[in-house]
């Protein structure tokens, strides 16, 4: 790909006349080839495995980067010489949808020829601090991508750090102290790649393959390549590597002692091991609420105080967050995309199901509802939009009521219409208090969701009354009675045993009340999302699982975490893939607004399904008895 200003370079005789498919023949295939006849891999890791990690790489890079590869073709970001492709999909040549593959798989085989070479590494050692570090490094690349891609001189720039934030901070979050450990093949798996790639891509922007435009790009040249093709080839190269590595580490812990391992609901004893439980399927790692309350209490208070604590400490710069840029206050609803948000629903199939046949069962039905629910939005899309916030309203406080009991030991929610109540005011924390206290852009966030489809009028009929100062005075009154209430009513059926639990639920309802009254609205219900109601779902899904307990209590919560992730990753591709497709069809016009509303759109239509299994589980764990 090439700068306007460039002109293919005919004394490289080598390349002239040269197409995108004959570019693949040349450069792209032999490397790969010649790893693949090579065979190096550790002696540890089975071939199996590694076409496992390879080709789930390989269909990650396709879902997630076609969408994103057909924005910047119809952006004009580059452009193809006359004659040198084959046919396009979505804009986008074929031969670029296989470059997707065939880079993978070439990084891929790199990679494990070089840990064959380095050898074992060291013995493990968890840094925290480093992955800490490392989520909030990709979340800030994201960031610095969508504030970036608003100026035209560095669109190009700012799509590629917005593209690859995302997926970057789940890799540093989740295991960037073990890629520290293996730094010679992390580094090495980046560079070699990405020198090549970039130096044969110089050869085919000077032939004239591909342009890249001037008026979307910095200027900048390394090696008279353009910055941003250097930079992309890094950063693809550094997803692949360590995808590789952290895949083949999480299937190695899958393998390791009770991967895998099940027991009947109600087995597992407060805090005891599972290791002498008989083996069950490992298709069935959730077997149902199998951990008591001092069990599920424990696996809790690995996620519920460090998000206390991480609302709390924004709650400060809330009034400030008005004025931030929009980078800064949509960067949580897109870490939501692969970090806890859409994750956290994508185990639903096996949740409510123990076969392989029985989750694509499930997966099926889960697809037709979904549509269903895009087909309702098209055609009424104001009614649809608020009736997903009447449902959200209704699935958080549920999510909210569930953790006070499971968790808390919320006792003084003694009956089912204090439970009830508790929902009602839970949930409409996050949804109500914003319209109250931030009108604007809740309509405006409102409007976005309505057209997402592009069936949505200008206004929004007989909602807009929702919007007027005396209705939403007379909501916030009642709402904040109504709260008060609830929790007078908890304090008195508390009891000495209780006390504790309704004073965390008061300091709860108070902290969220004022979070959401002082943060920008869409702010807010991100990082409410993201660091709220799913890892309390994610907690929750954990206790029901014998395996997962009983690696924690072997103080492997890593382990834990890589059964999630195993069974989530799927779901959550499929999610992506939907994402894209719709936004390949109604994303022309790349405003903020368009592409909030049309996540949200899909949002609303995963949780019409996962709102009534989860509404299944409380009902299996006895919520409202």
């Amino acid at each position: 790909m090439q700068t306007a200003r460039q002109r293919p370079d005919r004394a490289a005789h080598l390349s002239v006349g040269m197409t995108y498919l004959s570019f693949h023949l040349w450069f792209t295939l032999p490397p790969l080839v010649a790893l693949a006849v090579l065979r190096a891999r550790p002696a540890d890791v089975p071939w199996r495995r590694a076409v496992a990690v390879g080709a789930g790489l390989s269909g990650l890079a396709l879902v997630y980067t076609l969408p994103w590869d057909a924005y910047l073709v119809a952006r004009g970001v580059w452009t193809y010489g006359s004659g040198r492709v084959l046919a396009t999909v979505a804009g986008v040549p074929v031969e670029e949808v296989l470059f997707f593959v065939l880079q993978t798989a070439l990084v891929t085989l790199w990679t494990l020829a070089l840990m064959r070479w380095a050898g074992t590494p060291r013995a493990p050692r968890r840094v925290r601090a480093a992955q800490v570090i490392g989520a909030a490094a990709g979340l800030a690349l994201a960031a610095g991508g969508v504030a970036l891609a608003l100026h035209p001189r560095t669109l190009y720039l700012g799509l590629i750090l917005a593209w690859a934030g995302p997926p970057l901070a789940i890799q540093w979050g989740w295991g960037l102290d073990l890629l520290m450990r293996q730094w010679r093949v992390w580094l090495g798996g980046i560079a070699t790649p990405a020198l090549y790639l970039a130096t044969v891509d110089a050869i085919a922007i000077r032939d004239g393959v591909w342009t890249i435009a001037a008026g979307t790009s910095t200027g900048w040249t390394v090696g008279g390549l353009p910055f941003e093709e250097a930079l992309f080839f890094v950063v693809t190269s550094a997803l692949v590597v360590q995808g590789v590595l952290l895949g083949l580490d999480l299937l190695a812990r899958q393998d390791g002692p009770a991967g895998g391992r099940t027991v009947p609901a109600g087995r597992v004893g407060a805090g005891a091991p599972v290791a002498e439980a008989a083996a069950a399927p490992a298709a069935a790692w959730f077997s149902g609420p199998a951990a008591p309350a001092a069990v599920r209490g424990a696996v809790g208070q690995r996620v519920l105080w460090p998000s206390r604590f991480a609302l709390a400490a924004l709650i400060p710069f809330g009034p400030l967050s008005a004025s931030w840029p929009p980078a800064v206050l949509v960067a949580p609803l897109v870490a939501s995309l692969v970090v806890f948000g859409l994750p956290h629903g994508a185990v639903d199939p096996f949740v409510l199901s123990r076969t392989p046949a029985g989750r694509i069962a499930v997966s099926a039905g889960y697809l037709a509802v979904v549509g269903a629910a895009l087909a309702v939005w098209a055609w009424v899309p104001v009614a649809s939009a608020l009736a997903f916030l009447v449902l959200t309203w209704v699935h958080w406080g549920l999510g909210d009521l569930h953790t006070m009991i499971a968790f808390d030991g919320a006792i003084h929610l003694r009956t089912r219409a204090q439970r009830m109540a508790t929902v009602v005011v839970r949930g409409g924390l996050p949804m109500l208090v914003p319209l109250v206290a931030s009108p604007d852009v809740y309509r405006r966030v409102v409007g976005w969701m309505a057209g997402a489809l592009g069936t949505g009028g200008a206004g929004l009929g007989a909602a807009e009354v929702l919007f007027r100062p005396d209705v939403r005075l007379a909501l916030g009154a009642f709402f904040g009675v109504f709260a008060v209430g609830t929790l007078a009513v908890g304090r008195r059926r508390a009891g000495p045993t209780g006390r504790r639990a309704w004073r965390l639920d008061a300091a709860e309802t108070a902290g969220l009340a004022a979070f959401f009254a002082l943060v920008e609205p869409l702010l807010a219900v991100g990082l409410y999302f993201c660091l709220w109601h799913a890892p309390r779902h994610i907690a929750r899904l954990v206790s029901w699982s014998p395996a997962a307990v009983d690696r924690i209590a072997r103080g492997d919560g890593r382990g834990a975490g890589a059964g999630f992730a195993l069974r989530a990753a799927p779901g959550t591709v499929g999610a992506l893939a939907l994402v894209g497709l719709l936004w390949a069809l109604v994303g022309q016009h790349a405003t903020l607004g368009a592409a909030v509303g049309l996540y949200l759109a899909v949002v609303a239509s995963l949780t019409v399904p996962h709102a009534a299994v989860v509404s299944w589980m409380d009902r299996a764990e006895g919520l409202w008895r």
